[in-house]
């Protein structure tokens, strides 16, 4: 019996339509905590909107933006959830693809004693209230972290220098940062949302700075956690990253028509939280989350004050740190 070239074509291809399908492997991301800052995050994986796009990927949980970007550059993670302003400082390996929450979205907390004798009410225009600072022993993540960043920036803006106008502890997590606050050993810790208003809740502790609401116009309007990635890797897997950004824009839509399903999901992330704590930061959600991920000229602007600011004799160099191509391809209808 003689085939031709074009039956055996036909054949070959309905063996291979035949075969199962084989799994795509996870893309490998890192993240340093649990917090509503990473909300449409959250919802892209628990609604499956990245499988669904191409990409499925796999969290790793990482001790801050620092080691996150290290294990970035070094090619251990495809990308990682964090600071852009940290990753910027890091070196040239690492490009930002998208946003994921908007505002300088960490908050500041010092004691209900500090605001006592400061009094300081919420109707404390917001400068006056982050003078405050000045000489106070405040409690962060790690360096280099958004908290140790934030307090940075505030300093810098102010003409204080960190290290000697205040004292910066950095304690890890929020459980030790409020402990602190609650024993004394400090008086103000920084952290985002709802982790922050903990100790507001229990310790009757004063929220000094609320960074969802974008209330202090230098960090008004700021990218605050973004996709980071290995540029070596955006640059050979461009198809991959744009699917987890078509699946982070899927979240971010979802969670603006489907609020209640949404929340619900953010909830059961969530679960040491408390209820309280929980519902007063949802109510920020909205400011946070962007209408796009893409990350245009406000926010590059944005991000090189921030740098330039916090560490003004680094030698950053921002040439391909805004991938843009990513947003592009992914925001091209498929022809």
């Amino acid at each position: 019996m003689i085939f031709s070239r074009q039956s055996l074509w036909a054949a070959f291809a309905s063996l291979c339509f035949a075969l199962p399908a084989v799994a795509q492997a996870p893309l490998k991301y890192g993240l340093a905590t649990v917090s509503l800052t990473y909300a449409p995050l959250y919802v892209a994986e628990d609604m499956g909107f990245f499988r669904e796009e191409g990409s499925p990927t796999d969290g790793v949980m990482l001790p801050g933006s620092g080691p996150a970007a290290s294990a970035t550059i070094a090619g251990n993670l495809n990308f990682f959830v964090g600071l852009p302003q940290t990753a910027a400082l890091a070196g040239d390996r690492l490009s930002i693809f998208a946003i994921v929450t908007k505002e300088f979205a960490t908050d500041i907390v010092i004691s209900k004693e500090v605001a006592a004798t400061a009094k300081l009410t919420a109707d404390t225009p917001i400068d006056k209230r982050l003078d405050v600072l000045k000489g106070l022993r405040i409690a962060s993540w790690t360096p280099g972290g958004s908290s140790d960043m934030l307090i940075r920036y505030i300093a810098a803006k102010k003409g204080w220098n960190a290290e000697n106008d205040m004292t910066l502890l950095p304690l890890g997590p929020a459980p030790p940062m409020i402990a602190a606050l609650e024993n004394k050993r400090a008086d103000a810790y920084i952290i985002s949302a709802p982790a922050s208003l903990q100790g507001v809740d229990r310790l009757g502790a004063f929220l000094i700075y609320s960074g969802a609401k974008g209330e202090w116009p230098p960090l008004k309007g700021q990218p605050y956690m973004c996709l980071i990635g290995n540029a070596d890797w955006l640059a050979k897997n461009p198809r991959a990253a744009a699917n987890v950004y078509r699946g982070l824009s899927r979240a971010i839509a979802y969670i603006n028509t489907h609020p209640a399903e949404a929340k619900a999901l953010l909830r059961k992330r969530l679960t040491t939280v408390d209820d309280e704590a929980f519902e007063l930061a949802y109510k920020d959600l909205g400011q946070l989350v962007p209408k796009s991920p893409a990350v245009g000229p406000i926010e590059e602007a944005g991000i090189r004050d921030f740098v330039t600011t916090v560490n003004p004799k680094a030698n950053v160099t921002f040439e391909g740190f805004f991938n843009t191509q990513i947003s592009k391809m992914a925001e091209t209808p498929a022809k």
